[in-house]
């Protein structure tokens, strides 16, 4: 049932939202009158000489007895108007004694109330709008008339919309900067006054609600033509401006992203429908942020022309920022546009993700200018699009897949369908819903053989590839070309166990042929976890860990696989997506070491440490002597603190693995955290000499040895700490440091201690380095004022108002200086150095 686009209002009901909540008001009338039937009945149309039963109670506002329809017809007002008339039936004339009158008048006034009390529950107070769950609901049930009945011969029950429904989201722009200037009164004003001129402009609607900082309009196209509905919409809000407590008025702009659906997009429960067609209105508003102050964007515009390419990879290849919840197909012609609106590449959509996807490059209309990353992105015309489909430019075969035909485009070089018509086949494969399987094989370094013997010397070798490949595989195999340097085999009714065979014969001959690697990954469907269409992902992660193996390997598909395809994105900083990946490998193997450590690694990255280690524990469990697992597991302890513990796992680890560097490192610091400090220096010295150790080692060395009193070997650690991480604060301060406690190169000292206090300015030990350095060179009041900022800054850290006790002293301020130095013992009362300086003072 449509909601009022005006009961917006707090206090004023309507008979819409009457019916919304008729299941509130209806059972007391069917308790008290004994009534097994209540109707909600609309007030009557007022019209001259009407006299019947229901406008005479609308009219006189009292309960009226209808003897011909046996039924109690009791008006319900409000505010003096007549919003719906009940009509109890199944009453009898002897039911209504006097006292009925007063009794009725008071459920009346109950009912009503209980109204308005839900009603205020589903209003937004900020907007006067409805809240979320309320359109979630009138989303639903407008959808849900939009489709005929289930039932075969009968009409559907309520109102149906012929056209469409339409849902619209409108923010108001740069709402954050009104709020951050003016403060939050007034930006929530500013979406009450929006919401108010929008229950003019949308008077029509069915629902009008808040969904968080937009307001959501949702409306019936009967006449097909949303956009226009739209365009008036935006229309009525223009010109908008909120007076401001100071200065001028602030300008009102207004974004608005749409969604619709239509009768013939109605597969599926309404509810699911809804919450889609939410979706891409949200994230057709969350593209008009891109394009500013009055941009009006439907969802199917953002594949047509809102895209932009965000990278681009080698191998032709690119990634978009457009994807699966942009409506973004596997297939889709793409043109990327210069900064004058003229194509420079077209591209064609590999692999599609839920935020973004992989392209490939298959044409650039200018050589002299290469697709770049910002380039804005156009969904290529039909004509050019069919155009390519149809592959006019080379030649056509004719594939059978099941009882299914496919015109496909050949590859002139190899023989191969292309990379869209390969799309096109495995599309047919996955509708049929059969087992299948899938291999990649690519050519190693052919692009470098491209380069050095020009397009026709990698050309022949993808050939030969081909040639390989239809000896190897089975005649029902469907061979196409991936990318420029790798075939793909699509392998209908076979397992991921035979592919690989196949795979390995054809890297094989391929040895015999030549001696470019070629490299094969083979994955199959059914695998858990994962759609059909995701095969010849899962056939790429296999081929790149083949790529891990000896040249001509295949691989099939394992938790391996997915693990080094988690390795490669957590080494790109994607802690949660290879987490993410770690977890998949985990659904193939539950028990594979590699995959357990990893994912305990990325729980200890988040700061998820009692995670990590259950992660560990599991990892040592399925292996025992898989000391990378014995590694983190101590790496985690040092962490909480538990540092025997840590010190028995990393010295596990280091049994298992001798001269592993990180373990030395690590053994070496905790040995400094508990103060052994000759144990610290031997480990740390170990792993210095180990050709992969961390940089970081240098400095700790350098500081165990400073400890030691190795004042040489200390200096030669921290000048190499120092030269391979320039940015490092510690290491800076370690040599500053070194040099004042020998009186030497205090100039460099102090340079030092300057850049480790801009390098690490909330660090106090870096502060009070540096005043040092300023006293050591005679520079008393550069060094008073650096210390009076860091005391003001680190107020409970008592070495700084000793230090600056120290420079008042020298700069003959007793006084002061005592004053300092009392404060530092009050902070800390058994700091024997502030006590010797006070006595020092006299």
């Amino acid at each position: 049932m449509p909601i009022a686009a005006n009961s917006g209002h707090a206090q004023q009901l309507s008979y819409e939202a009457l019916v919304r909540y008729e299941e509130t008001i209806k059972p007391p009338f069917r308790r008290a009158l004994k009534s097994g039937r209540v109707d909600l009945l609309p007030p009557p149309i007022d019209e001259p000489g009407r006299n019947d039963p229901l406008a005479r109670a609308a009219n006189h506002g009292r309960a009226l007895y209808d003897e011909a329809g046996a039924r109690l017809l009791i008006p319900l007002r409000d505010e003096g108007r007549c919003l719906a008339v009940l009509a109890v039936h199944e009453v009898s004339a002897k039911q209504l004694t006097g006292e009925v009158g007063p009794f009725l008048a008071s459920l009346v006034e109950a009912a009503m109330e209980a109204a308005r009390l839900r009603q205020s529950r589903d209003l937004d107070p900020t907007s006067g709008l409805f809240i979320e769950p309320v359109l979630d609901e009138a989303m639903a049930g407008a959808i849900s008339r939009l489709r005929p009945s289930l039932s075969r011969g009968r009409p559907a029950l309520g109102a149906q919309h012929p056209g469409g429904v339409c849902l619209a989201l409108l923010e108001v722009d740069a709402l954050a900067a009104l709020q951050e200037r003016h403060g939050r009164r007034l930006a929530d004003r500013a979406l009450a006054v929006t919401a108010g001129r929008l229950r003019e402009a949308a008077a029509d609607s069915i629902c009008l609600a808040r969904l968080g900082n937009a307001l959501a309009v949702l409306w019936s196209d009967d006449e097909g033509q949303p956009r226009q509905a739209a365009e008036e919409i935006m229309a009525r809000l223009e010109g908008i401006r909120l007076e401001t407590p100071q200065g001028p008025a602030w300008p009102l702009g207004l974004r608005l992203g749409a969604a619709t659906i239509n009768a013939a997009d109605c597969r599926g429960l309404a509810v699911d429908l809804a919450a889609q067609q939410k979706a891409r209105a949200q994230r057709a508003l969350q593209t008009t942020r891109r394009a500013g102050a009055g941009a009006l964007i439907f969802f199917e515009d953002i594949a047509e022309r809102w895209g932009r390419l965000s990278q681009v990879l080698p191998l032709d290849k690119a990634i978009i920022d457009l994807g699966r919840a942009d409506g973004l197909a596997q297939g889709q012609r793409f043109q990327a546009l210069d900064q004058a609106g003229l194509a420079r590449a077209e591209l064609i959509v590999l692999d599609v993700a839920e935020d973004e996807s992989v392209a490939q490059i298959v044409a650039v209309n200018q050589p002299t200018e290469p697709p770049r990353p910002g380039d804005a992105l156009r969904l290529a015309p039909a004509a050019d699009s069919e155009k390519a489909a149809a592959g006019q430019a080379g030649p056509r075969e004719e594939i059978v897949i099941g009882a299914q035909r496919l015109e496909a485009a050949v590859d002139q070089a190899t023989g191969l369908l292309t990379r869209l018509s390969l799309a096109q086949a495995l599309g047919l494969l996955c509708e049929q819903a059969q087992p299948m399987a899938a291999v990649l094989a690519r050519i190693e370094g052919l692009e470098g053989v491209r380069q050095i013997s020009g397009h026709l010397g990698a050309e022949a070798l993808m050939r030969a590839l081909a040639e390989e490949a239809r000896l190897a595989f089975p005649p029902n195999a469907v061979l196409g070309r991936h990318a420029p340097d790798t075939l793909a085999a699509l392998l209908p009714e076979q397992s991921v166990e035979q592919a690989r065979d196949w795979a390995q014969r054809m890297t094989e001959a391929m040895r015999r042929r030549t001696e470019r690697p070629v490299r094969a990954g083979a994955a199959a469907h059914p695998c858990p976890g994962w759609p059909a269409s995701d095969i010849l992902e899962n056939a790429l992660k296999a081929l790149v860990h083949a790529g891990f193996l000896e040249p001509f390997a295949a691989v099939a598909f394992d938790a391996v696989s997915l693990n080094i395809s988690g390795d490669m994105l957590f080494d790109q900083g994607l802690i949660a997506q290879a987490a993410a990946e770690y977890e998949k490998a985990l659904l193939l193997d539950p028990n594979e070491p590699n995959v357990l450590n990893s994912l305990g690694v990325c729980h200890g990255q988040q700061g998820r440490p009692q995670q990590a280690m259950e992660y560990f524990q599991k990892a040592m469990d399925a292996q025992p002597d898989n000391f990378m697992a014995h590694f983190n597991m101590g790496c985690a302890l040092m962490a909480l603190d538990h540092l025997e513990q840590a010190r028995r796992g990393l010295e596990r680890a280091l049994e298992l693995s001798p001269g592993h560097a990180d373990s030395l490192f690590q053994l070496g610091r905790l040995a400094q955290m508990q103060g052994r400090v000759l144990e610290a220096a031997e480990l740390l010295q170990r792993a210095a000499k180990a050709p992969d150790c961390r940089r970081a080692v240098h400095r700790h060395l350098g500081e165990a040895l400073a400890a030691l009193g190795r004042a040489d070997q200390a200096e030669a650690c921290l000048k190499t700490a120092v030269k391979l991480l320039p940015r490092d604060a510690a290491a800076l301060a370690g040599l500053a440091g070194l040099y004042l406690d020998r009186g030497a190169n205090r100039e460099i000292a102090l340079s030092l201690a300057s850049r480790a206090a801009r390098l690490e300015p909330d660090q106090p030990r870096h502060q009070a380095l540096l005043a040092r350095a300023q006293q050591d060179l005679g520079r008393l009041e550069e060094a008073a004022a650096t210390l009076r900022a860091a005391v003001e800054a680190w107020p409970e850290d008592p070495y700084l108002p000793l230090s600056l006790g120290r420079v008042l002293a020298a700069q003959g301020q007793a006084d002061a200086a005592r004053r300092q130095i009392l404060r530092a013992l009050e902070l800390e009362p058994n700091l024997q150095e502030a006590r010797a300086q006070l006595v020092a003072l006299g």
